[in-house]
């Protein structure tokens, strides 16, 4: 994403976005703010429809941004749209699979979408999934 875009999203969000690699070695949890970030313009349709298409914009140019994947399926989860959210999710992995947010991410948008057995499989795994997972490996979620 180009340095005038992001900050066009900065401004309009209210916050920096960042997502740092957190890779499981690191032994934290989760160690994203996106989620919470965005939960909180969920009420704000306007200003998170913009940001939305451009993301959407800026994803046509750059396709292996894990960030810009991560953001819309933030953004797609607060819409309640699933299937989208899963699909983001599991770009975050093919871009990076041993980010275990990605993991986490793409787990909860499992459950909110009523596949549990997927949801608790990879909230029960991540980290092996994390240390372990391979592009091979990664098509049985689709």
């Amino acid at each position: 994403m180009d340095e005038k875009r992001r900050i066009k999203i900065e401004k309009i969000l209210g916050f920096k976005i960042k997502r740092e690699e957190n890779p499981v070695d690191n032994q934290k949890e989760k160690d994203d703010s996106i989620s919470d970030s965005l939960g909180h313009l969920q009420p704000d349709k306007k200003k998170l429809d913009l940001v939305k298409r451009i993301i959407l914009t800026e994803l046509k140019e750059d396709k292996k941004n894990e960030l810009l994947w991560a953001l819309i399926g933030h953004i797609y989860y607060l819409e309640k749209e699933f299937t989208k959210s899963i699909n983001c999710f599991l770009k975050t992995i093919s871009i990076n699979s041993r980010n275990i947010d990605n993991w986490i991410d793409l787990g909860f948008s499992y459950r909110a979408n009523g596949e549990f057995k997927k949801s608790d499989y990879i909230f029960w795994n991540y980290e092996k999934l994390a240390k372990t997972s391979t592009k091979e490996q990664n098509k049985k979620w689709n």
